[in-house]
């Protein structure tokens, strides 16, 4: 149990620390003035009076206060001295932390604007090399899947490294495709999700599991998707960010709800987490087949807009100081800002499929096919949902 705080304590915090600091130097000057004013005192009454023998006892009065005032002098310049270089040294080592900090957020700033410079600069000439390809009637589904997803881990890759530098811990990250309708658009309840694409630095037992689920995972068998894109979900963000998902699992079992997450051992792997939709408003997508069903619904004031999600951005760490609460805004602007861009790359990648398509090309006829025949298979399965924003129930 705390004690309470004494009055002289109250009394002791209110007084501001410069007036301690003042009171300290008084001190330290009474405690010489005092002996030193009587050993004056002493002195002057020495040389005027006219000293008898009993008076005998002033000689070895002003001995002793010249000692003492000696001894009290020479303290006083030693403390002076050692809490000059107590001083210094605090000065100093406070200059070497603002420098070593200042070093941190300038190479964190050189790290960010060049990565982000990278991955602008891939992403144009990734959108101009897919238009001029389709446009000389050259582009196939191997050159297709081949530009997204060297693309795709390009950008991973400079975003990891980013959140690396800025956390202070590895970060590893994935692309999920939405898939199961084909190209056309799906429900969230019926979607399921395959890993599309891996940072390069990603645990090699991750890509193994991938393999093994090749044909998806259901949406709603995770909580990280369903807490995005359910009509039902508890929030309304727009991403999942989780510094500790052990801790997240248990405060969801304690109001009778299950943390779902179809990877198994997930926890072996990672425990934070950022996940942000690829996705766009709907209104946006001049593109978009709306039945009237759909559009009496936008109608209606109950509901808001309708999102078009192509899939997620993941990125995650095993450590559970990585993506601390102090930073969600900073590292989640940096995550939706990569998936905004990824965006329209998974977007002309979905145009330009259809495209071909309806043309009657088949990428297993094209050479080299075999290389990257499950990356193909998920591109072409490749799908979308609507998502509708979060109202109150």
């Amino acid at each position: 149990m705390e004690s309470k705080e004494s009055l002289l304590d109250k009394i002791n915090n209110m007084i501001p620390d410069s007036i301690k600091q003042l009171l300290g130097v008084g001190g330290d000057i009474a405690t010489i003035l005092i002996p030193l004013g009587s050993l004056v005192g002493l002195i002057f009454s020495w040389f005027i009076d006219n000293n008898k023998p009993e008076d005998y006892w002033k000689n070895h009065a002003i001995i002793i206060l010249s000692i003492i005032t000696g001894v009290l002098f020479y303290r006083l310049m030693r403390q002076k001295k050692t809490n000059g270089k107590i001083i210094h040294k605090m000065q100093s080592e406070h200059e070497n932390k603002l420098k070593e900090m200042q070093c941190i957020h300038l190479r964190e700033r050189s790290i960010f604007s060049q990565k982000y410079y990278q991955l602008l600069h891939d992403y144009r000439n990734v959108i101009n090399d897919m238009e001029y390809s389709y446009k000389k009637n050259k582009l196939t589904e191997t050159e297709l899947t081949v530009l997204v997803t060297h693309f795709l881990e390009n950008a991973l890759d400079y975003l990891v490294d980013t959140l690396k530098e800025m956390t202070g811990h590895e970060i590893s990250g994935c692309v999920k495709a939405i898939i199961g309708g084909n190209c056309n658009r799906i429900s969230y309840e019926d979607a399921k999700v395959n890993t599309f694409v891996r940072s390069h630095n990603t645990n090699p037992a991750r890509k193994s599991l991938d393999q093994q689920d090749e044909e998806g995972v259901l949406v709603r068998e995770n909580t990280d998707f369903l807490e995005i894109v359910a009509e039902d979900r508890s929030k309304n963000d727009s991403v999942f960010y989780q510094p500790n998902l052990k801790e997240y699992a248990e405060q969801l079992k304690s109001i009778g709800k299950v943390y779902k997450n179809s990877t198994p051992c997930w926890d072996k792997y990672y425990i934070g987490t950022i996940v942000a939709p690829i996705r766009i408003a709907s209104k946006r997508l001049f593109y978009l087949n709306n039945n009237q069903k759909n559009v009496r619904r936008r109608k209606n004031k109950n509901n808001n807009s309708v999102y078009y999600i192509l899939g997620f951005l993941c990125v995650d760490s095993l450590s559970e100081e990585a993506f601390t609460l102090e930073q969600k805004d900073n590292y989640t602007f940096i995550v939706k800002s990569y998936a905004a861009e990824m965006f329209n790359i998974l977007s002309k990648n979905q145009f330009y499929l259809k495209r071909l398509h309806e043309n009657g090309q088949n990428m297993d006829k094209k050479p080299g096919a075999n290389n990257i025949n499950s990356l193909t298979k998920t591109n072409r399965n490749s799908t979308a949902v609507d998502v509708k924003e979060h109202t109150m129930k």
